[in-house]
């Protein structure tokens, strides 16, 4: 049969659009690829930075995230603040009561002891972002003796509500991304685990760097799941069911279990210690550096040159 010249000619041509077809899902596939660089390169922010003090050059960044977007929370980068407000908007009257307990009513102790540690003194101007319910700011408040010099900065109303019932500090509606402060005001300024909520590390630590004075201290306390896979799994067994769980069953609130899962969700995905201290290097931050706690607990400083 393939002896005949016309069969012989429809197997070659069969052949041939056999091979048509590959090329098809080859070029396909290189499209659907040149789509994804065309999506990453959306995401580039286009940045004006001084270079040496020189010149000034325009650059194209990638912006590092603290974690990648959450589907089940959030789609998008753009989307993560609304939703992040309304989640402590609604888990706000809860909120120390939950941590307390949960973290055996070490906390207090811990933030005076870490704030003193690192150098907070009487006088010092003190900028709290993220400050939720106030838990950093009135440890400060210990050290420093009055809130008069203190101001905190949080983006949740329900949060600063309940901070405002605590300590007369100066309260502010905002986000690290755009701190409404003049350069060079602060003395000190901390972030108690909230480094996970901002939007994009590389915006938050160069408003850090305007507002504080030169030779001004940060200070951001976080929690850091453990890289031993030992230390990994009980982490996430305590964070990630027990304790969602059990603020349910003391709160009987779901908003309350729901920010509490979130907590989880975002110390699971969140970027590794080198990637912070990397972004606060790029910042202009001198002295960088990480200390770590029992291997969960991150305190992360730097200087304004």
């Amino acid at each position: 049969m393939l002896d005949n010249p016309l069969v012989v000619r429809e197997v070659l041509v069969f052949q041939s659009f056999g091979r048509l077809r590959e090329i098809a899902k080859i070029l396909h596939g290189a499209l659907e690829i040149l789509r994804y660089h065309a999506a990453v390169s959306s995401l580039l922010l286009r940045t004006r930075l001084p270079v040496r003090g020189l010149v000034e050059a325009n650059v194209l960044i990638i912006p590092m995230l603290p974690h990648p977007p959450l589907p089940a929370r959030f789609a998008t980068t753009e989307t993560k603040a609304a939703f992040v407000n309304q989640l402590f908007d609604a888990g706000a009257k809860h909120y120390d009561s939950v941590v307390d307990w949960g973290f055996l009513r070490s906390g207090a102790g811990y933030r005076r002891w870490a704030l003193q540690r690192h150098g907070l003194r009487p006088g010092h101007q003190l900028l709290d972002v993220a400050c939720g319910t106030g838990l950093v700011a009135t440890a400060a408040e210990k050290i420093l003796g009055s809130a008069e010099t203190i101001t905190c900065l949080d983006p949740s109303e329900g949060m600063l509500a309940v901070a405002k019932s605590k300590l007369a500090a100066r309260f502010v509606v905002g986000r690290a991304e755009q701190l409404p402060f003049p350069d060079n005001h602060f003395d000190f300024l901390t972030m108690g685990y909230a480094l996970r909520h901002v939007t994009t590390l590389d915006e938050a630590f160069q408003q850090y760097y305007r507002v504080l004075k030169p030779g001004g201290k940060l200070l951001i306390l976080e929690a850091t799941k453990p890289s031993g896979r030992v230390g990994a799994f009980l982490f996430k067994t305590y964070f990630g069911k027990i304790y969602p769980f059990l603020t349910q069953v003391f709160t009987r609130s779901r908003d309350a279990r729901e920010m509490m899962a979130y907590f989880w969700e975002t110390m699971d995905a969140c970027v590794r210690p080198a990637s912070v201290l990397e972004a606060l290097t790029a910042a202009g931050f001198t002295e960088v550096n990480r200390q770590s706690l029992l291997g969960l607990f991150s305190e992360y400083t730097a200087v304004k040159a």
